[in-house]
């Protein structure tokens, strides 16, 4: 499959941007593309109220979301910076090739209730899938935080504690009439400009059963039928 044929102008793009180890997902908007030489343009875009500076020949992971075919990711190379029109324009050359994303994984639902996080004391087990093998016999600190989003494929809260990247915890949070625990990975680390909350945490589940992966979709497309009924989406 040609990727570059499947952006479309006026299409909604995101960059993904890693700085320190904490992640920043960045929204722009295609202007135009070239196909034959396998670039396009996008806006400069903006983040806390201002231009946000991407280096010229570096590699970032683009995100495009297709309403009929789903979502892609990709990467693409910064070429050149452009100022037209007094707007900052930026000329990106697409590298390799696209990966689907499953939309079923991906889609997510805002959703501010209380979730436990569970964090093992052992260091040995603080980036180990091995947790999963002895979990009860695992000693975990407990901490509740704030949930902000969930997916089939991760969830964000709200947090005062910086987690590291890589680290693994266990989550638990009461979903509908049921209380589960998931094992999961922390992928981001987003600061926050806010007196509430220091950081945004993203999360990967990890070892997801099925039950339970189906149990959180069921439970996103309930909530989205009630926000409809509610004329809330």
């Amino acid at each position: 499959m040609n990727t570059i044929k499947m952006l479309k102008p006026r299409g909604k793009i995101q960059i993904i941007e890693e700085v320190d180890s904490e992640r920043v997902e960045l929204k722009s908007t295609i202007i135009g593309i070239d196909s034959e030489d396998n670039k396009f343009l996008i806006y400069n875009p903006i983040y806390k109220n201002r231009i946000y500076t991407l280096s010229r020949d570096k590699i970032y992971n683009f995100r495009y979301i297709d309403n009929k075919s789903g979502i892609y990711s990709f990467n693409g190379k910064i070429l050149n910076r452009i100022k037209e029109k007094g707007l900052y324009i930026l000329k990106v050359e697409l590298i390799g090739e696209l990966s689907k994303i499953q939309r079923r994984e991906f889609f997510r639902i805002d959703i501010i209730k209380n979730i436990i996080i569970k964090e093992p004391f052992e260091e040995e087990y603080k980036e180990s899938l091995k947790m999963i093998e002895l979990i009860d016999k695992i000693k975990f600190n407990e901490k509740k935080y704030l949930l902000k989003d969930i997916s089939g494929g991760g969830f964000g809260f709200y947090s005062s504690d910086k987690f590291q990247i890589g680290k693994i915890i266990v989550s638990k949070l009461k979903l509908g009439t049921e209380d589960i625990e998931i094992m999961g990975k922390v992928v981001r680390v987003i600061k926050m400009d806010s007196e509430n909350y220091k950081y945004l945490i993203g999360v990967q589940h990890l070892q997801l059963t099925t039950y339970k992966r189906n149990l959180i979709i069921n439970f996103i497309y309930e909530k989205q039928r009630q926000m409809r009924q509610k004329g809330l989406i």
